[in-house]
């Protein structure tokens, strides 16, 4: 089942650590990838890419930080 979710700038989808299992596509806008240990950005991703795929196939806790850009 599909949900669409839309967020503001600069807004947290979801924490390193969470446990939530959602999958996201991206329809438009863009979505940073962010490891805070490290303060690293690992990647920037926009329109018609996805993420969360590790936490919804495996049920493992969010390797990252994702947050609206």
């Amino acid at each position: 089942m599909l949900q669409r979710e839309t967020f503001h700038a600069n807004e947290v989808i979801f924490r390193e650590l969470d446990s939530d299992r959602k999958l996201y596509f991206i329809i438009d806008g863009k979505v940073n990838l962010k490891h805070i240990r490290t303060k690293t950005v690992i990647k920037e991703l926009g329109a018609d890419e996805s993420f969360g795929e590790i936490g919804f196939f495996s049920g493992q806790m969010r390797c990252c930080t994702a947050k609206s850009v």
